[in-house]
């Protein structure tokens, strides 16, 4: 079964304020439910990354937990992935960096996801509002066109989009709209799911023009505070 049959074709709806949301229904959206960190990346591979983040994975590479209560081992090597001299996350001790590598083996960008169940199944029809905070690193060497790939997928299914995860895809996504570097802002969208879905996927999509191949240094994303929640269809103002 291809990916395009399944994945959810989703509806952008106009702003509006909301004064009832209901309960989030993707556990731990802010990552502060987390097992015991031993050292900065051996859950990262092998289908271990829910034992540190609880109820979240990352299809098997990436999503560094970035935890202002861990002490890093003097045997680990000093890296990029969460510079707490500079930033904090945006609430609470964790936030998730995710990355982007803008030249995988001369062929490909790579690319990080971050993957959760929902605690209810998304239905046809109904109305939910997605949103999280986001911190765009900003490198004046980087490719500058690739945070603006940064986005969202529903599913119905747990999917993998590639056996070579770190490739980036070119799936159905909602894409941020404002790319704002070096602070934390908040980034939402609200959706009618046109099929039922149960898993929201964040992470960096592609297109039929993007990525290029380039010789560009790591670029990273935090992402903090995720919700997901049902709205009543009334809160939407018609234009």
């Amino acid at each position: 079964m291809k990916i395009a049959q399944y994945l959810l074709m989703l509806t952008l709806l106009h702003d509006a304020s909301i004064s009832n949301a209901q309960n989030n229904l993707v556990l731990n959206g802010g990552f502060e439910d987390r097992g015991k960190m031993d050292c900065l990346h051996c859950n990262l591979l092998y289908g271990k990354y829910p034992a540190l983040v609880h109820y979240w994975d990352n299809q098997g590479w990436g999503c560094t937990l970035c935890d202002k209560e861990y002490k890093q081992n003097s045997d680990e090597l000093e890296g990029p992935f969460c510079p707490f001299e500079q930033m904090s996350p945006r609430s609470g001790d964790c936030m998730i960096a995710l990355e982007y590598h803008g030249n995988t083996n001369g062929k490909h960008g790579g690319a990080s996801r971050l993957c959760a169940r929902t605690t209810q199944s998304l239905q046809v029809g109904q109305l939910f509002e997605i949103s999280f905070w986001l911190y765009i690193r900003r490198d004046p060497k980087e490719d500058p066109d690739w945070a603006k790939h940064i986005g969202i997928v529903l599913s119905p299914q747990k999917i993998s989009l590639n056996s070579f995860v770190r490739e980036v895809q070119n799936v159905p996504a909602l894409k941020i709209d404002t790319v704002i570097y070096d602070q934390w802002y908040q980034v939402k969208w609200r959706v009618r799911p046109l099929c039922n879905s149960n898993f929201l996927m964040i992470g960096l999509f592609g297109d039929d023009n993007w990525p290029a191949v380039l010789n560009a240094p790591v670029a990273f994303y935090y992402v903090d505070d995720v919700m997901l929640v049902e709205l009543p269809s009334e809160s939407i103002k018609p234009d």
